[in-house]
């Protein structure tokens, strides 16, 4: 019985999971943890969706910090073409939004190639 009341939480959690791919607390943004950048014409940039940013500050590191990509337009999509696959970036994100609500993102980035 424990193994069914398990599986049934998974789904639940799984469930709840794809209804939200981004998990931030405002709508408005959307951060995608991961991208292709194969050139295969699918998710070969890592873009940002957004509503409503009057401006921003958006920085991608390695995992030792150096910064590799740092854009103040929150439309455009980094597009590596030197980092290498199977590896964690980083990002941080401040947001101000037309409302003037402000508000800081971060997370981690996978890149598969």
């Amino acid at each position: 019985m424990k193994k069914y009341i398990l599986f049934l939480f998974l789904i639940v959690v799984m469930g709840s999971c794809s209804e939200n791919p981004d998990f931030n607390w405002d709508e408005r943004v959307r951060i995608p943890n991961s991208f292709s950048p194969d050139q295969d014409g699918l998710n070969d940039e890592w873009c940002i969706d957004s509503q409503g940013v009057a401006s921003c500050l958006l920085v991608v590191t390695d995992q030792d910090g150096v910064e590799l990509w740092r854009t103040t337009d929150i439309h455009t999509c980094w597009n590596p073409q030197d980092v290498l696959s199977g590896r964690l970036y980083y990002y941080f994100l401040h947001v101000v939004f037309t409302d003037s609500a402000e508000h800081d993102y971060s997370g981690e980035l996978f890149v598969l190639k």
